[in-house]
């Protein structure tokens, strides 16, 4: 497969969709959220130019990886529930020298908790 047809499917896919991407200020995260805006722009340059007003399609939300339940209030929690169609978790601790307590927690824990909100 070529590299234009492989844009082409990577935004046929995700067309109409909602993602939650966590971990997006991580290096991996930073990354995807690139990738995913370079190779669907008809996500958001048809937006930014058509109806910049709309620009609502994107929601920051914050969270701790670290906190039961992803550290998210309980209305972010519900509103994730109703809209989103896929999942990336790409937040992980990769602090190897990390309290064994914290990894756990923020790489194990975070992993079962978005199973959960999934669900």
């Amino acid at each position: 497969m070529d590299k234009n047809n492989a844009a082409k499917s990577i935004s046929a896919f995700y067309a109409g969709l909602s993602i939650l991407l966590t971990g997006v200020t991580s290096f991996l995260g930073k990354i995807y959220f690139e990738k995913l805006l370079r190779s669907c722009p008809d996500l958001y340059d048809k937006l930014r130019q058509e109806q910049s007003s709309n620009f609502k399609k994107l929601i920051p939300i914050s969270g701790d990886t670290s906190q039961e339940n992803l550290g998210l209030s309980a209305v972010d929690r519900q509103m994730l529930i109703k809209r989103v169609n896929i999942i990336i978790h790409a937040a992980a601790s990769v602090i190897f020298n990390d309290i064994l307590k914290y990894a756990i927690l923020t790489n194990t824990r975070s992993m079962r908790d978005i199973c959960i909100l999934a669900e």
